[in-house]
């Protein structure tokens, strides 16, 4: 619910509904990688791009990477070693 008024109420963007419906709470959304958040819907390239924005602000305030698929390389690489 919080993730679909954030989208809508702050971010002006039509996305509320599908993100409620896959069940994206906040902790999953700013896990979320750039498929995830197309295969919600989220296929506008401004649209993406504006929320991989602030969701790399939101990962850098919790010192996560900044996006989730630099945790995936970081996780392989570490697994090579």
């Amino acid at each position: 619910e919080d993730v679909g008024a954030w989208l809508e109420q702050c971010l002006q963007m039509p996305y509320a509904a599908a993100f409620q419906e896959a069940g994206v709470d906040g902790p999953r959304l700013v896990e979320a990688t750039d498929d995830e958040l197309v295969s919600l819907g989220v296929t506008d390239c401004a649209d993406l791009l504006r929320l991989l924005g602030h969701l790399a602000v939101f990962r850098s305030q919790l010192g996560r990477p900044l996006m989730a698929s630099e945790e995936l390389s970081v996780s392989w690489s570490e697994r090579r070693r």
